[in-house]
């Protein structure tokens, strides 16, 4: 390990660009043998995964001591996997004013955007339903 003309050591992972011009080694510095990926991909693999053994583990418990919360929800409404940061945008709840086949329309297009399926949708429909119209 020599000095370069800045005074600077040459060799290890201290050969980073520093002043002078001096340049990484890239053999020495094993950042440069990581392959350029999205770490959304990963990230977003794990959480999946996550969900999956959560899911698989409700269903072991609930074998053994029974479902937990509702029963009239079945196991597959129970057991959703919700989207990351899931709400719903702007969507008046539903009083019973307006139109139910034009308001339902709204609601499912809310929720797809929102990346929920019909499950999301089943569970959060007592949600946005308005108890206090009726």
């Amino acid at each position: 390990m020599g000095r370069d003309n800045c005074g600077q050591d040459t060799g290890g992972y201290r050969e980073q660009k520093r002043g002078c011009g001096q340049e990484v080694n890239q053999d020495r510095d094993l950042r440069y043998n990581i392959p350029p990926k999205d770490a959304r991909d990963r990230i977003n693999r794990r959480a999946t995964e996550r969900a999956v053994h959560e899911n698989l583990r409700r269903i072991e418990y609930d074998a053994v001591h029974g479902p937990p919360g509702l029963r009239q929800f079945s196991s597959h409404l129970r057991q959703v996997v919700w989207p990351c940061n899931f709400k719903l945008e702007k969507l008046k709840k539903y009083d019973g004013k307006e139109n139910r086949e034009n308001w339902i329309t709204l609601y499912e297009i809310a929720v797809r955007s929102a990346a929920g399926d019909e499950y999301v949708m089943a569970n959060y429909f007592p949600v946005v339903l308005d108890q206090a119209g009726h």
